[in-house]
């Protein structure tokens, strides 16, 4: 059953993460293939609608536990993007070698990030102009991923560079090597985690999230040249239905 379960997780993040494979059936983000109708378009995205635990979810401080944090990540960056594709639902940088991040004592390698505008995830009920996902995999497929919130201020360099090497054509995939990827990061490592799902189909559970508490910034410029791009990519907020959402102090 494990091992079914762990096949199950890496397969869907080959669908899911990689856009421009084929596809059951076509989704989107509004109208009749929206959100919304995810779990009906498919009998492959049932998990949209049956799932328990998905994502993205409001967090709310006023419930959330605290405690040690065990997270180590800023150091074991390195800048070793490989490709950059618009797949139709968002922006991808690929990434090969030595990116890895661990937690609780997990080795995790970072093999894609990807945007969504606005922010997919909530805090207190707020949403933010952006959200990017860091989406990484331990050595047994397991999927981790890191959400990092988007606010309007000064330029991002890596972002600038990710913007400028899009490809103006859909599903095309260019080389795209040594962003600044640190500065995608915060300055401040505290956390939320939580367990989640997939964001998109076929929305597969047993993903753990990490949401980081403290954002990074982006032109005016930039985030409206992103939203531009992606337009509105962003899934609706799903019911906790009892989970636990863990605070780092």
């Amino acid at each position: 059953m494990k091992l079914f379960l762990k096949n199950t997780v890496i397969a869907a993040l080959l669908l899911t993460f990689s856009y421009g494979a084929d596809h059951h059936v076509h989704w989107s983000y509004s109208g009749s293939t929206g959100p919304k109708v995810w779990g009906d378009l498919d009998e492959s995205y049932a998990s949209c609608k049956t799932e328990k635990f998905q994502s993205p979810i409001n967090i709310l401080d006023s419930e959330t536990i605290k405690v040690n944090a065990n997270f180590s990540l800023k150091k074991t960056y390195a800048n070793y993007s490989s490709n950059i594709v618009n797949n139709g639902h968002t922006v991808q940088v690929g990434f090969n070698g030595d990116n890895s991040l661990a937690f609780n004592d997990v080795d995790y390698k970072l093999i894609q990030l990807h945007f969504h505008t606005p922010s997919e995830n909530q805090v207190n009920g707020k949403s933010y102009p952006a959200e990017v996902h860091l989406v990484h995999k331990d050595s047994e497929g397991n999927i981790l991923v890191i959400g990092i919130f988007i606010t309007e201020g000064k330029a991002n360099p890596a972002l600038q560079s990710i913007i400028k090497a899009v490809p103006n054509k859909v599903n095309v995939t260019k080389p795209f090597k040594d962003i600044a990827l640190q500065t995608l990061l915060p300055q401040k490592m505290g956390y939320y985690e939580f367990q989640g799902s997939l964001t998109t189909p076929p929305c597969s559970g047993n993903v753990t999230w990490v949401v980081m508490q403290e954002s990074i910034q982006a032109s005016k410029s930039q985030l409206q040249a992103l939203h531009k791009i992606l337009k509105d990519n962003a899934r609706d907020i799903q019911p906790l239905n009892g989970r636990t959402v863990n605070v780092s102090y």
